[in-house]
């Protein structure tokens, strides 16, 4: 790992550079892109257009405009003669010849004219951007119709679905359905996930639904024939066996629970077309039997019944996931049908459709005996010479594999003696910089995928981080670099280590009060009761109550001129405050 120079960091390739939070990534990202407009021995200087920004939110890509406009009025100040507090401007004032320097300001002052077509999108902006400019090398519709709601097309293919395959369901078959998904919202709930753009695969193929619904069907008729013949042995058997008083009743008592199990069944056998119930049949199951300290359960041999309810019970479980795996493929189908006959595409479309178009298409383009898709992503190459992929710890699968495409780690290798291939663009000249944070690739809920940043991060040969924190406290950034720095695999990866940061701060950030502790990370330690223990409503409680005696206490020393912060000479506000909790709870 390399402390990154912005001024040196060569501008070619596939780099990746971490930044934890307060380290100038933005700052770096507009620097890089000042260099890569004005250009170098590397490479010459680029437009606005040329030079894609990615980030993830339409905020952050307004932000990162607004960022970038500063930076480049910054410098378009200094090549005039202006002075300003930069001292990265400065030096690239500095390193540039004094023969190029109109030029230069000439590129700057291009660029401010014409930021408003800066190439700064979101991943989804940016392919919709692609797919509308290339739709004929992409091989899509032309005029395609975007939408950011496909939800009405969802509901309509799950409810195509569930009357194409739910309702020819015999009872038994629609009742173990029916106990996780009532309705077709609820299974179309629980498939959302597994939709659009979600990359996610089964562990394992849980088999044919339809085989196990067969399956069921036969064990349902044997056990409905076999009970009335074996009820009474099978319960002879369980009287003999050391029972759990729990689950099944006393035994002084004659195991009174069992006794009702047993008449349910009986129900069952005789007038129910459905399923015993889930309850029932682990109950009865012949490996969950639960038995006391000491008690051997049965083989199948000799308690052949609850063997079959055993069976039974296994096929039921194996049905749902079968039936999940087979809804999931043939709503997607439909999802996709329908949207196409409308010729719409949703967020999750413009990612799947660039991503195939890149990687999944074979036909030949007749003029230059390329792959369509290498084509395109040629194209691409041409147009966007230079991404810098903002917030990368957030892509996920599909995004990398589209990034990856269109800017590879190295040129693929040729087998030996086959044919000699149409030489594409040469890939060294596409450059990708990846920016981000691999302590945040962690946050799944927001969409990032740890995996996915350690694929890139091995396939990546030149890392760097920033290695400077100007927005915290020196104490503060000490004691996160010693609390890490105590493990040896703090993030339980050796693909993500704990890279400790240096504080811009000299101590100037610091809080004084009277009484105050002048370690920046302190812990507290809830006190527990010897008997009762401490529960997380107490927890919660006593949290509060502690996080606001400590605010009152501070606050009152500042009413009385006790309280600052170092640097300052106002009292601490309640506006300097700032409480954290995990949830809205």
């Amino acid at each position: 790992m390399q402390a990154l120079e912005p001024l040196s960091l060569p501008l070619s390739g596939r780099r990746l550079i971490e930044a934890s939070a307060g380290t100038g990534k933005t700052y770096t990202i507009s620097g890089l892109y000042l260099r890569l407009l004005l250009g170098d021995f590397e490479r010459p200087g680029l437009s606005c257009e040329q030079i894609l920004v990615v980030t993830f939110t339409n905020a952050a890509t307004e932000e990162l405009r607004d960022r970038i406009r500063k930076r480049i009025r910054s410098c378009y100040q200094r090549f005039i003669g202006l002075s300003v507090k930069d001292d990265f401007i400065d030096q690239l004032y500095q390193r540039c010849p004094p023969t190029q320097r109109a030029t230069a300001l000439k590129q700057l002052d291009l660029a401010l004219k014409s930021l408003d077509e800066a190439a700064i999108f979101t991943i989804h902006g940016f392919c919709q951007r692609i797919l509308s400019d290339m739709a004929f090398e992409s091989a899509l519709l032309f005029e395609s119709e975007f939408t950011l709601d496909d939800s009405e097309y969802l509901r309509q293919s799950v409810r195509d679905f569930w009357r194409h395959v739910c309702y020819r369901l015999p009872t038994a078959l629609a009742t173990a359905i029916a106990a996780h998904y009532a309705t077709p919202d609820a299974l179309g709930r629980e498939l959302r996930p597994l939709l659009g753009a979600s990359q996610a695969s089964a562990n394992r193929d849980p088999g044919k639904f339809d085989q196990y619904a067969e399956q069921l069907q036969t064990q349902l008729a044997r056990l409905r024939l076999s009970w009335p013949r074996e009820r009474d042995a099978t319960e002879a058997l369980l009287h003999s066996l050391p029972l759990n008083g729990t689950s099944y009743g006393k035994q002084a008592d004659g195991y009174p629970k069992l006794t009702a199990m047993l008449e349910q069944m009986d129900n069952w056998a005789k007038y129910h077309q459905g399923l015993p119930t889930p309850k029932l049949l682990d109950s009865l199951a012949l490996g969950s039997l639960k038995l006391r300290k000491g008690g051997e359960i049965p083989t199948a041999q000799q308690a052949p019944l609850l063997a079959q309810i055993e069976a039974l019970r296994d096929s039921v479980d194996s049905l749902i996931p079968a039936f999940l795996y087979q809804a999931r493929a043939q709503i997607a189908e439909r999802f996709a049908e329908l949207k196409a006959e409308r010729n719409l595409l949703s967020p999750d479309d413009l990612l799947l459709t660039l991503a195939k178009a890149i990687g999944g298409l074979t036909q030949t383009a007749p003029d230059s005996g390329l792959a369509i898709g290498e084509q395109l992503k040629q194209e691409i190459g041409k147009r966007f010479p230079v991404a810098l992929i903002d917030e990368f710890q957030d892509t996920d699968p599909l995004q990398f594999a589209i990034f990856s495409g269109i800017y590879p780690a190295q040129l693929p290798q040729q087998d030996a003696g086959a044919e000699p291939e149409p030489k594409p663009e040469p890939e060294a000249s596409r450059t990708l910089l990846m920016i981000g944070d691999p302590k945040q690739a962690i946050y799944a809920f927001r969409g990032a995928d740890i995996y996915t940043y350690i694929e890139a991060r091995r396939n990546t040969a030149d890392h760097y981080n920033l290695d400077t924190n100007y927005r915290s406290a020196s104490n503060m950034i000490a004691a996160v670099n010693r609390l890490f720095a105590n493990h040896s695999d703090p993030f339980i990866s050796d693909a993500i280590p704990f890279e400790p940061v240096k504080a811009k701060d000299a101590g100037s950030k610091q809080l004084l009060a009277p009484g105050a502790d002048s370690a920046a990370l302190q812990l507290r330690l809830l006190k527990e009761d010897p008997d009762k223990g401490l529960n997380k409503t107490q927890a919660r409680k006593l949290l509060a109550e502690d996080a606001a005696a400590e605010i009152v206490r501070l606050l009152n020393a500042a009413n009385r001129g006790e309280c600052r912060l170092s640097g300052n000479e106002q009292p601490l506000r309640a506006r300097d405050i700032a409480i954290l909790v995990r949830d809205r709870n």
